[in-house]
């Protein structure tokens, strides 16, 4: 099948995420992640961008960069080769890390920007890693609110947010607008309306009503089969009144 051409951003910043191949990890230890930064630092100065904001998860990551050429796919190309590279020597490995090209969405505009970072922040505590923002080591979070930062621009809380209130304020609201996700990538969108009719009949097959009179193994194996439908973990959670870490770890192990 061939390739779409991407869709350029007129700011020239983009949201971007990349996974591992078959959801592998690609972050086994600390050490891995500053590895990562410390490529895309390097990648940084060799091109010439600017990075605004970033999360790594174990099995993917975000990031948020301003492209003056917007030509993402030779920044995204050189960071993922070079990172590949190195994990597959080091956990004696062969073969892709992460899989397909990385995928992207153009920023159109600062309200856009702000609540990207935001949600790309937000993402730990979603996945219950942490349950504060400011807790976890591998996200932009600390490094923007303190103008410090290993690879991130040191003027994004002035420039975008204006001031700490305002930044701890924004990251912290639960905002449903939608953000390109890891769990929705690849898929066709679905409708709330059309989740509901497919809960439905999840429901009326499980001979159950709602999910809060059922086990916590009759409610996961139900959370399971609803992301079998492809219905990604916010849409669940908003449609079943579940929260959204129950329905993330439903079926892990």
């Amino acid at each position: 099948m061939p390739r779409h051409a991407r869709t350029l951003s007129p700011s020239g910043i983009y949201h971007a995420i990349s996974r591992g191949i078959n959801k592998t990890i690609i972050f086994e230890e600390p050490g891995d992640y500053s590895m990562f930064l410390e490529i895309v630092k390097k990648c940084k100065e060799a091109i010439g961008f600017k990075v605004l904001a970033y999360c790594l998860m174990n099995n993917h990551y975000h990031i948020v960069i301003d492209i003056p050429d917007n030509r993402p796919d030779i920044i995204f190309k050189k960071i993922n080769t070079s990172y590949a590279c190195y994990f597959n020597s080091k956990y004696e490995r062969t073969g892709h890390l992460f899989q397909d090209r990385f995928h992207s969405e153009p920023i159109l505009n600062e309200i856009q920007l702000i609540r990207t970072i935001a949600y790309i922040h937000r993402n730990p505590v979603k996945a219950g890693i942490c349950t504060k923002i400011e807790d976890y080591m591998f996200s932009s979070y600390n490094d923007i609110l303190w103008r410090r930062g290993r690879i991130v621009s040191p003027d994004v809380l002035d420039e975008y947010f204006c001031s700490e209130l305002n930044y701890i304020h924004l990251n912290s609201s639960d905002d449903d607008t939608p953000v390109l996700d890891i769990d929705t990538i690849g898929r066709k969108r679905i409708t709330d309306e059309k989740a509901c009719d497919i809960v439905k009949d999840v429901y009326s097959r499980s001979g159950i009503k709602d999910l809060g009179n059922v086990s916590k193994n009759e409610r996961d194996l139900i959370l399971i089969e609803l992301k079998h439908k492809l219905l990604s973990i916010d849409q669940i959670s908003r449609v079943t009144g579940v929260s959204r870490n129950i329905v993330a770890r439903a079926g892990q192990k």
